[in-house]
This record gives structure tokens, sequence and C-alpha cells, in this order.
């Protein structure tokens, strides 16, 4: 009788672990061009494929926050952009982008913490220059979190997320 019981309790919590709506980390793709967005960039992976994010995204610059943890004005974040390309050093703590979902599903928040100096960009190829995490989000992606690279490549003018989203 008690391990009727057992099995009946460990199948009930199994059950609600399921419709807890969490899930495993999915590899997920983020693609659009380099600068001012036209198009909506293109979601892919895993994470995409499970609808535990849209498959395509408007991509907007929210703000940047220096090394002291202000967060800037766009005159001032442009100034620093400045001297970031003219030094050749990391001149930024962290910068924020907010990705809206095209199919009205909701927006996320990913804060990107640049890894490599403007000074040790390859233009002729693929540079690995930010690790990012999800800061926040709405509608459907008010519980999603996530990390994972940004990789640039100048020649062809994209920029591409690249690690792994959950729900939590």
């Amino acid at each position: 009788m008690r391990t009727i019981y057992y099995l009946l309790v460990a199948g009930l919590l199994a059950a609600l672990g399921a419709c807890s709506g969490s899930s495993e980390p999915m590899a997920v793709q983020i693609t659009g061009p380099l600068g001012p967005p036209t198009d909506p960039a293109v979601v892919t992976g895993q994470a995409a494929e499970e609808g535990i994010v849209c498959d395509a995204a408007m991509f907007e610059e929210l703000y940047f926050v220096d090394l002291d943890g202000k967060i800037l004005t766009e005159e001032e974040a442009n100034q620093l952009k400045q001297v970031e390309m003219e030094t050749g050093e990391i001149v930024f703590s962290a910068k924020y982008d907010k990705w809206s979902c095209t199919d009205g599903s909701g927006y996320f928040v990913m804060a990107g913490t640049g890894t490599l100096p403007p000074a040790d960009y390859d233009f002729e190829g693929i540079n690995e220059v930010a690790t990012w995490t999800v800061d926040s989000g709405t509608g459907d992606y008010e519980k999603l979190s996530g990390t994972g690279s940004i990789e640039v490549d100048f020649a062809r003018g994209t920029v591409t997320y690249i690690g792994e989203l959950e729900k939590g």
C-alpha cells in the first residue's frame, strides 16, 4: 500500500513540475544588420522552434551605461562611442537593447557587456565582442532568462546573438 502511495505522490509531483511552465535552456541565434535595422532580426534555434521566443523581432538600442554606472543620454553615448573608436578601449560597462517580437507576443531586453576592445577588432572577419544576459521582458517573455555572446561580422555588416534561453 505504501508503494502505491509513494508512486502516486511521485506521479503528482512530476505532473506539477511539467505544468510549472519552466523550461530547460535551449539554443538561440538572433541575427540582424549591424546598424539601424530596417527589417526584423531573424531568430532561429531550438528556443524559436519550441516557442520559447518569437522567430522575428525588431531591435531598438535603449541606452548605454558608462564604466562608473551612469546611464547615458543619447548624446553622451554618441560622444563615448567616438572616444571608444579613437582610443580602441572599452568605455561602456553595459548596453541595453530591446527586442520587440513582430507577432505582438511581447518584448525582451538584453544587457550586453563588452569583452573585446575596439583596438582588437578584425574588420575583415567575425569578432566576439560582448556577452549578453536577458535583463527583463513583457508579455510572453516576462519570465525569460538566458545568456550568450555577441558576434559582429564587419565584412557582412551583421551582428549575431548566440546563446541559450529558457522560461522560468
